[in-house]
């Protein structure tokens, strides 16, 4: 299999189905995984990434990376995952060009369950940052 497409929304559960799925020599190409490299932070207590905002600078440069890594990846013949959180067909075709060849698979739970999720847990809001991010799915 070479580089599929694995699309949901933000907290949809993108990365517990690769995980799932993941087979040993195989690429994870992930972009929250880029981005929070980048932005040297971890997952909380509560599994969640803190909330990025649309204008961090290293939002565009964990882009780059990704396509760079699909690029790389299929030159080396390599199979794996990467991943998105927009529903534009441009998004997909996007990783397409860079040569994610393989499937594209959608994984969505519902606006429901991902703004429960995302939520925080005492108060039960969902703050801007995250608004914006189910908005890139839900359109």
């Amino acid at each position: 299999m070479p580089i599929a497409i694995v699309r949901g929304p933000a907290g949809g559960g993108k990365s517990q189905w690769i995980s799932e799925r993941l087979q040993p020599g195989e690429v994870v190409i992930d972009f929250t995984r880029l981005y929070v490299a980048l932005a040297g932070v971890e997952r909380g207590p509560d599994g969640k990434y803190p909330v990025r905002d649309d204008g961090d600078v290293r939002l565009a440069l964990a882009a780059w990376l990704q396509l760079a890594a699909i690029r790389q990846a299929a030159r080396r013949e390599l199979d794996g995952y990467t991943t998105t959180s927009d529903s534009r067909p441009e998004a997909v075709e996007r990783l397409l060009a860079a040569g994610a060849t393989g499937e594209v698979v959608t994984i969505d739970p519902g606006r429901a369950v991902v703004t429960a999720r995302l939520s925080d847990p005492a108060t039960g809001a969902l703050s801007p940052q995250c608004e914006a991010a189910l908005g890139r799915w839900y359109r």
